[in-house]
């Protein structure tokens, strides 16, 4: 069930969200998505997320897919509410929705080189072993590779990520980009950036 601080905080309209809550509206019911109204403010508005948040002392929330309000900010490619979780929440960054992804494998995913960039400079790791994979052990190397985001792949290598590590099914990256039809991004992981493409899955 959605409430009208859902809607309001959708839309990113901080005097309705104020008036909201003054006179009683909280950040307390989830939609049928699961979400509350701070997820939505995350996607849009930083002031209408730091007016919700306020309430409950800074407290992120999850949705039906255990993700929180730093994840659907990655999701939408809102910078500036990144910036301000990372600071106000202090977020664990090996938090993990319910497929396993953390912050950066949502970043991969979507093909967002800026927020991989910041989340990797707050601390989120490429290169402890076994530090950013997920339910099937892919790591965000894997995902931007079988999306096709080129320039995600670029940066995930230069900052340390493993360009031979095997998925649950003892699949590269490499492996990623040719089961996703990524000719362009193939070519640049062999060529460009030195993958290994001998490789054999058993």
């Amino acid at each position: 069930m959605r409430t009208p601080l859902h809607y309001a905080a959708e839309q990113g309209q901080l005097e309705m969200v104020r008036l909201l809550i003054a006179n009683g509206a909280r950040n307390t019911t989830r939609d049928k998505r699961g979400a509350y109204p701070a997820h939505y403010a995350a996607q849009y508005s930083v002031n209408c997320l730091d007016l919700i948040l306020a309430e409950n002392k800074y407290v992120d929330v999850k949705d039906q897919d255990n993700r929180s309000c730093l994840m659907w900010a990655v999701c939408a490619g809102n910078v500036e509410v990144i910036q301000y979780l990372v600071y106000k929440t202090a977020p664990d960054r090996q938090d993990r929705d319910n497929r396993g992804y953390t912050a950066l494998h949502l970043a991969a995913m979507v093909g967002n080189e800026n927020i991989c960039k910041l989340l990797v400079k707050q601390g989120w790791n490429l290169t402890t072993q076994n530090q950013e994979r997920d339910k099937f052990d892919n790591t965000p190397l894997h995902l931007a590779a079988g999306r096709g985001h080129t320039d995600v792949v670029r940066f995930l290598v230069t900052a340390g990520a493993n360009m031979n590590e095997k998925d649950a099914m003892s699949r590269t990256p490499v492996y990623w980009a040719c089961f996703g039809g990524q000719a362009h991004t193939l070519y640049c992981m062999i060529k460009e950036l030195g993958f290994e493409w001998r490789t054999v899955v058993k």
